[in-house]
């Protein structure tokens, strides 16, 4: 994404929203040469673009641009009355600007049109369709790149993230002194404490296995949540299994060896994206706040037993109930809470529990477990 602007102080706003929604960016660039010799270097698929750079109209820019297929938005500190009739329609937005929201809409801008599957998370297949259909028209697909942070402590949440895919870690405390304190992955959502009116979080939302996510404006979803009763209760639900999971995260960390708090960690990253695990261990170590080498001990051992495979920069699962017995009551309370009360098994490609279902939809006597939601 490349960012055309000659504000320093909004470009780097800008440039720091687009990475927290998993886009690469490119400059920024503060004028019509410095961005052309960058597209020349690089490959961009979209860019933003101030209308007045020391003056000077980027319309010839956006020309070109246009003739090499590239994407683009506008900024102005003007009404878009400015803007010449041969770029009428392009989306324009106005200083000052959100720039959550006008990286969400060069996203949205640059986005081939193609079909992404909700079931992949797990809440909003279970939403009942006639709810599900007043927020699908505002979700945005989303890329979330490893090591980018979501949202800071103290941050108003001002989006909600469902993910499609990958791992993202809710952590407190600041290194060298944090930990994990709650996991989430295609069964939940980032940001559930909306749900209650928290705005703020004192702790940090974290990308640790890079995926997709689809993203919707907090406001849009809450005001349509609203007179989704039945969608509420299932998130509200998926919000109690969230304060159950972090329950069993110190029951481990006070009670529980490296051995049993790894064999855990890897169970739930299990869950989430199935048995081959792309992590190093120096993420393992941050994730539990414990020592490299007591990570890679745990993971000889845990090898040595027949549970899993290590190779650099991955972890195979070779068998569940392997890592279960070591894990011990660390791990399977809290999951079963999340299939009793949600419907779904935790574990990869978990089927759907008859229980769960008539909790979860409508009672219309039409089983809804397989419904597939579309988002263009």
């Amino acid at each position: 994404m490349l960012v055309v602007e000659d504000d320093f102080f909004i470009a780097s706003d800008l440039a720091s929203a687009l990475r927290g929604m998993g886009a690469e960016v490119v400059g920024p660039a503060p004028n019509r040469n410095a961005a052309i010799e960058l597209i020349d270097k690089q490959p961009v698929n979209a860019a933003v673009l101030d209308i007045c750079l020391d003056g000077d109209p980027v319309y010839p820019l956006a020309s070109e641009l246009r003739t090499r297929g590239i994407n683009f938005v506008f900024a102005t500190g003007y009404s878009d009355t400015v803007i010449p009739a041969e770029f009428r329609g392009i989306p324009c937005f106005e200083k000052p600007i959100r720039p959550l929201d006008l990286a969400r809409s060069i996203l949205d801008n640059t986005s081939a049109s193609r079909e992404v599957d909700v079931r992949a998370n797990t809440l909003l297949s279970r939403m009942p369709d006639d709810e599900f259909d007043r927020f699908r028209p505002h979700f945005s697909c989303v890329q979330t790149r490893k090591g980018a942070t979501l949202f800071h402590p103290g941050d108003k949440i001002d989006q909600i993230f469902f993910p499609l895919s990958g791992v993202c870690s809710l952590v407190v405390g600041d290194d060298p002194v944090a930990i994990e304190a709650g996991m989430i992955g295609r069964d939940g959502m980032l940001g559930a404490s909306l749900l209650m009116g928290v705005t703020r979080l004192p702790m940090r939302c974290v990308v640790q296995i890079e995926g997709e996510a689809l993203a919707i404006a907090a406001d849009q979803f809450l005001a349509r949540l609203r007179n989704s009763p039945r969608s509420w209760a299932l998130l509200l639900r998926y919000q109690h299994y969230l304060h159950l999971q972090t329950t069993y995260s110190l029951l481990g960390t006070g009670a529980g060896s490296i051995e049993q708090r790894v064999a855990r960690l890897l169970l739930m990253l299990c869950d989430r994206i199935g048995d081959d695990i792309p992590i190093i261990h120096d993420v393992m170590s941050t994730m539990l706040h414990v020592r490299r080498a007591g990570v890679t001990q745990a993971l000889h051992i845990l090898e040595g037993n027949g549970a899993i495979r290590a190779r650099r920069g991955r972890v195979s699962i070779r068998s569940r109930e392997g890592l279960e017995q070591v894990a011990g009551v660390s791990y399977g309370p809290a999951e079963a809470e999340y299939e009793r009360l949600i419907g779904v098994a935790l574990r990869a490609g978990g089927q759907a529990s008859r229980e769960g279902v008539d909790r979860a939809q409508p009672a219309t006597g039409q089983d809804r477990a397989s419904a597939r939601h579309g988002l263009a």
